[in-house]
Parts: structure tokens; sequence; C-alpha cells
């Protein structure tokens, strides 16, 4: 371990990362420490020294003194002075006059150190970006009028910490703009002005309705940066479009296929509410499920006072269109306080024709977790739902109450009777409250399949609702599986059913068969094939099937295509007919996202993701593969289109952009660094370059240049004794033993470089 002499004085030396890890290539000849022989005489008399920065060799200085018995400050004009030199001026001009440098000579290793702390690359901001996702969802009856479905814009523009943001709905002829407001961050605070809908903590009671106003949101980039919602699961008979609903606003809309499924909650708004799943299954049958998102999990971040939102309710698509009572002026505050590692509470304020107070506590460890939340104000609300588990049980408990007060019901009565009970489709008119208890028990077996049983009782009907599943795999191998599901339910009426289903998946095939028969009081059989191709860029799907029952008979036939250049479309027609009537159904679904910079646009298929970076390798050939590193994480993309990465928002990346298998291509400039803000998306430029090998005699200014230490971008290498060389490059830069160099002529095996223009001309800049 060598000592050194520590001073922070004066230091005419200096040298960053960035700059040293372009000379951390140069070759040298070895030179071991110490003196060589053959050259003690100069080393009395002081002779040559290696200089070390940051420990890590960087050229040898020719001196007559010793530089270990130079003061400090001499020794650092002299470290200076070489650095200075013809041959360095060039490259460390702008890192002299550094004052935190450690110098330190030594004369036995004949070596001097220089320490300074390494500058970090320069971190960039992304800049302007804007953002474009246009879904669309239609279902039409050709005997039965137009088409009805969801048309969704989500528009975004954003310049680092600043956004502006535009959401707005087409459905059953009419459009609604939820969303179009301007949002900036500050410190770890945003703060949102215009038409949005408030929300932070844990709830979020107004969900469904905005407000024209302002709200500041203090600690939420912590709060986003650390919550984790998880998603949302659900079983399907068949492939369905699945629209997630809050009351009556659409929150997004999926297209699922059969099987047990998951809907992502990271693009919903923050809180813990109940949302309604409207499943409309392709082959024409249609159900409705609920479900709850449930609260981020924030750790110790987003704790204290949350912030304040001020402004007038807004409910429609025209605000001026609505009596003064229904714009109503609304406030609201909200404070999380963590009371232990497991323990959360939250209170929310709001006033809004009165006030209403909602406290919620929040309970996680290992195996339980329990939730309860209240509103108490002029309409009451409350729920309580405990989960536990361990090994492979799993108990859970729910119970929820909510009372409507009808003289504030704006919407249509029928659109106010579904409710969060799995098991009713309406209520009567005079009775909208809910009130029901739920218990569930589940457990599964690796021999004996799953269980799953729950009890549900409804006190506004004073009804109760048994149900009891059984999920057991007969037979399972690589291609083949057998299930058998049982189901008994009890309430309104007694339903009993079993269904076995039957899945052939080929290894190495590129079709899936799907044959299921459920036997019940209207036995049916269902029989699906699903094929899977990709062609270049595209990715095809597939699928033909048939439901036959006592009853009815349909068949359906759809296929969708996914291209990043293109977006993602579906098409899809199905037929029913029941012995009574025969109707045919036709759905269509199309996503595409468009995304760019002041100096770019891109299509980069179906992505929802707000927050992330384009990879555009439209122009590379489709059979080129690349590896993009981000933060150590490595991901693989293919040439011919552009791919959207999602980034989490409020971090700091290093990017790096790789070939992987090809050398007939390289990138250059392939390290990026950038900080993304929330609604940012990063289009950083490289550049791709065609190899080629180059070898031949090298020439310089006319004079053959035998050992010659060669470096380009990409490559380097020597000449031998006699001239010769190969070298990959792209392009006519070349250093010749640290000198930048033109090449001339390479079309000859005699190989022409040229560096007195090249130096001439960087000396005239």
């Amino acid at each position: 371990m060598l000592c050194l002499k520590n001073s922070f004085a004066f230091v005419l030396v200096g040298l960053s990362s960035m700059a040293w890890g372009e000379d951390a290539g140069v070759y040298k000849i070895p030179i071991p420490d110490g003196v060589p022989e053959g050259f003690e005489h100069l080393s009395q008399e002081g002779g040559y020294y290696d200089l070390y920065i940051n420990g890590v060799y960087h050229s040898t200085i020719t001196t007559s003194v010793i530089l270990g018995e130079l003061p400090n400050s001499l020794l650092s004009k002299k470290i200076g002075t070489h650095l200075n030199a013809p041959q360095w001026h060039h490259d460390h001009q702008r890192f002299i006059k550094r004052t935190d440098a450690i110098v330190g000579a030594f004369d036995g290793k004949r070596r001097v150190d220089v320490f300074f702390p390494k500058e970090e690359n320069d971190v960039a901001d992304p800049g302007f970006s804007w953002q474009a996702n246009i879904n669309t969802n239609q279902l039409w009856n050709p005997g039965g009028g137009s088409p009805v479905g969801v048309t969704q814009l989500i528009g975004l523009v954003s310049l680092n910490d600043k956004a502006v943001r535009l959401n707005a709905y087409h459905r059953d002829d009419s459009v609604a703009l939820t969303t179009a407001a301007f949002t900036h961050e500050f410190g770890d605070s945003r703060m949102s002005y215009g038409l949005f809908s408030p929300t932070y903590g844990s709830y979020s009671r107004l969900y469904g309705q905005s407000i024209i106003g302002v709200q500041y949101h203090s600690a939420a980039l912590s709060l986003e940066s650390a919550s984790k919602r998880p998603d949302i699961p659900l079983v399907l008979s068949d492939a369905a479009i699945v629209v997630v609903m809050r009351g009556q606003t659409t929150l997004k809309t999926v297209t699922l296929n059969a099987g047990e499924q998951s809907i992502p909650v990271h693009d919903l708004p923050p809180g813990h509410y109940e949302v309604t799943l409207q499943v409309q299954y392709f082959d024409g049958q249609a159900e409705t499920l609920y479900a709850s998102v449930d609260a981020p999990t924030r750790g110790d971040v987003g704790q204290g006072w949350q912030g304040l939102s001020v402004g007038r309710l807004y409910r429609g698509n025209d605000f001026n269109a609505y009596p003064e009572q229904h714009r109503d002026i609304f406030i609201s505050t909200a404070y999380n306080v963590r009371l232990s590692e497991s323990i959360a509470g939250d209170l929310n304020l709001n006033y809004n024709q009165g006030v209403s107070v909602n406290p919620s506590l929040n309970y996680r460890d290992g195996r339980l977790s329990s939730r309860l939340s209240l509103v108490i104000g002029e309409e009451n609300e409350g729920f309580w739902d405990t989960a536990y588990q361990w090994g492979k049980h799993r108990i859970s408990t729910r119970y929820q109450y909510r009372e409507y007060d009808v003289a504030h019901v704006e919407t249509g009565i029928d659109e106010l009777i579904e409710t969060s009970d799995s098991f009713i489709e309406s209520y009567p008119y005079e009775n909208l409250d809910t009130n029901f208890l739920t218990a569930s028990y589940r457990y599964k077996t690796d021999r004996f399949g799953s269980f799953y049983t729950s009890l549900q009782y409804n006190f506004s009907r004073n009804k109760e609702y048994v149900m009891g599943m059984h999920v057991m795999p007969l037979y399972r191998n690589r291609a083949h599986n057998l299930v058998m599901r049982t189901t008994v339910r009890h309430g309104e009426e007694t339903f009993i059913g079993v269904n076995l289903t039957y899945r052939l998946s080929p290894s190495g095939g590129d079709y899936t068969l799907n044959s299921a028969l459920d036997i019940t009081q209207d036995t049916a059989f269902r029989q699906t094939v699903y094929q899977q191709k990709e062609y270049k860029n595209w990715k095809i799907n597939n699928r033909i099937g048939l439901i036959s029952s006592s009853n009815s008979t349909s068949a359906h036939l759809h296929s969708s295509f996914n291209n990043n250049n293109y977006g993602y479309g579906s098409l899809g027609v199905t037929r029913i007919d029941n012995g009574l009537t025969q109707n045919t159904y036709v759905n269509g679904l199309a996503s595409v996202k468009f995304t760019g910079d002041a100096n770019s646009f891109h299509v980069v298929g179906r992505e929802m993701s707000q927050t992330g970076m384009v990879i555009d390798l439209s122009k590379q050939d489709h059979d080129e593969e690349y590896t993009l590193e981000v933060n150590n994480q490595r991901r693989k993309y293919q040439g011919g289109e552009s791919h959207f990465v999602p980034l989490a928002p409020h971090q700091k990346y290093s990017i790096t952009l790789l070939n992987s298998d090809s050398r007939q291509q390289r990138v250059k400039r392939a390290n990026k660094r950038v900080y993304m803000h929330r609604y940012n998306v990063y289009a950083p430029k490289w550049e791709v370059k065609t190899i080629e090998m180059l070898f031949g005699t090298l020439f310089v200014n006319g004079q053959l240049m035998p050992d010659a230490h060669l470096k380009n971008d990409i490559s380097q290498g020597f000449s031998d004794k006699d001239g010769r060389f190969i070298l990959e490059t792209y392009d006519e830069n070349i250093n010749v033993n640290g000198k930048p160099c033109l090449i001339v002529d390479k079309t000859v095996q005699d190989v022409y470089v040229s560096c007195i223009e090249q130096h001439n001309e960087k000396e005239k800049r």
C-alpha cells in the first residue's frame, strides 16, 4: 500500500472519468515497477517516472530532477506542465486548475500518483417529449343498429418536470373530457392545475368525478417511486373484452384470453376502492364481476400531510350546462402516519355540500393483512376486510356498507342498481343501500387440486348465498392437460355444474386446442383452436370456436395482429342461434401509441405506460439483434421496428445499446445517462455504423510506419515491423501513435494516412 503525501493545495492536474475513459485504452509497452536493468544511471539523476491517475497508468514523465524531493507546489506544477504538453493538451485542457487533487511521488517505484474524486458522467434530462394513445373497442350487431363501444384518447406533453395531460372518452354517442391539467414537480412534491381527479393518500372517494381547480400533493414523487399494488385477478371462461369501471367512469379496457388472468393496476389512480368489471365474451355472452383496487404499499415514504385540493366539481363535458348546485365547491386534504412497521393510518377530510371524514387503518405483516375504512358524512360508507394465509390455506372476510342519498343521485336509477354483491343482479328501487358480509376459504393441494368456498349474507335483503368450487387436474404433461371443475351455488336459485376442460398444446407447434364440456341443466360443449404465428415483426393470433348447448349454438372467428410499427388490431365475428332468433356480432379493437420529441416521431405499438424510452431500430435489419442494458438489466430487441421501454419515474438510468450477434454493424456513442420524471419519454440518438475490415501496409504522410499503435472508436491494434496491420473501422478517422489522422486512400493494399491535415484542422478550430 502506497503512502501518499496528502495535499489539497492548488494543483494543475485533473482528469474526469469521461476523459479518462478514453485514455484507459491507450497501449504502452509494459514497464516493471522499479528501475529497469541498464537504466540505473538515469534514476540517480531523476530519469523517468510513470504517471498514474486514480491508479491507472496515464503516461511517462522524463525529468532530470528527483520528484520525490520537490515541494508539493513544485511537484504539482511539474505534472501540470507535463499534462499541458502538445500530445496531452488536447484531451485535458478543461480539467486543469483542479483544487481537489492529491499528488504524491515515489522515487523507489519511479512512480507519480494523482488522485481526485471522479466526476460522474453528465446526467441528461429527457427534454421535450409528447405521447398520444388511441384505443377503441367496438361491438356491432349488423341487424340491430349502430356499433356500441368505447374510444379513449390520452395525450401527454412534457418538458422535464412539467407536463400537460389530456384524457377524453367517447361512449354511447357522447364525449366526456375527464382530464385537462398542467402539472409541475418541485422537490418531492407536485402541483396540478386545471381539470383532474384529486387523488392522494390511500383513499379516492371522489374518483369518477373531476374538479376544476388546483392540487398540491406533498411527497408525490417518493410515493410513486415506492408504491406497489397487486393486480386484479379473475378467471374467464373464454376470451373477452373487460371494461374496468369506477361508478359510471371507465378506467381502462383490456382484452384477455380464457383462463386465469390478471389486470394490471399500475396505471389506475391511487387509493383503494371498488371497481366493476364488465365482461363481454367473444361468443356473445356477458357477465359483471366485482373487485377492489388495493392501496399502494408505501413503506416509510409519503408520511405526514399529503396536500390540499381546492376546486369546483365537474360532471360531464360541459361545465356551464349544469345548474349552480351541481358545481359545488370541493375542498380535500389528507394526512398519513405510520404507527409501526406493520400499521399505517390515513385521514381524509372533504368538503362538498357538507363535511365528510374518512379515517382508514391498514395492517400488513407476513401472513395477515387487514384494512378498515370509514366515510362519515351525508352518505355513510365503510368496509373492513381481512386476509390470513398460512402454507396453502387462505381465509378472507369482508364487510361492506354504503348508503345512497337518492336526493343527490343525478344519473339514472338503473345505473345505480349495480352493487358490489357478486350474486345479485339488481336491487329493488326502494332500497339502494349496500350491506353485506362475505367470508371465504381457499385451500390448494398438490394432489387433489384446489378447494374454494364462500358464504355471503346480505343484510339489505336478508338473504344468504353459498358457493363452493373444486378444481382438480386429472392429467397433465407437456402437451396434454385435463382439468375438472365442480361448482355448487345456492342463493336465489340452486346451481350445480361440472366442467371438463382438455387442452392440447404440442411442443414446438404453433396451435393450441381447447375443449370444454359443461354438465349442467343446460349442458354445453365448447371447442376452440388457437394459432400463433410470427412473421418478421408481425405477431398474428387466430382463433376459431364452436359452442353447442341444448338451447343454443354459437360460433366465432377471431384474428388479431400486433406490430410496433402499426399498433394492435383485432377483428372477430360471432354467430348465435338460440332457436328463436339468430344474431351476428362483429367486434373490433384497435390500439396504438405515438410518441417522440421535438425532432422525432415514433409508432411504438400497443403500450399504455406513460414513462419510458424509445429504442428506434426501425431502420435496422429485422435479423439484427440488439442488447439494451438499463442499470445493469439486459433486454434483447430486434431491428426493423421501434420499441417502447417502460421505466419507473423519478430515477436515474444508465443506458447502453450493443450489438448482440453481428459484427457487421456497431453502435457508436452507445452510453447514455438520464433522469426520468413522470410522463417523460426519452428518445436517445444512436448511430449504427457498418463495420469493414481494413488491412494492408500503413503509410503516414508518405512514410512507412512500422510498429505503430492504431486506434479508433471501436478497435485498436499495431502495425508489425513491415508496417502490415489489420483493423476494424467504419469511417475515415484513425489515431496513429496518439495523433488524430485521416485515411486518405484505402482502395489499394497500401493504406495511406494523412495526419497533418487533420491535426491542422483541429488547431484551426
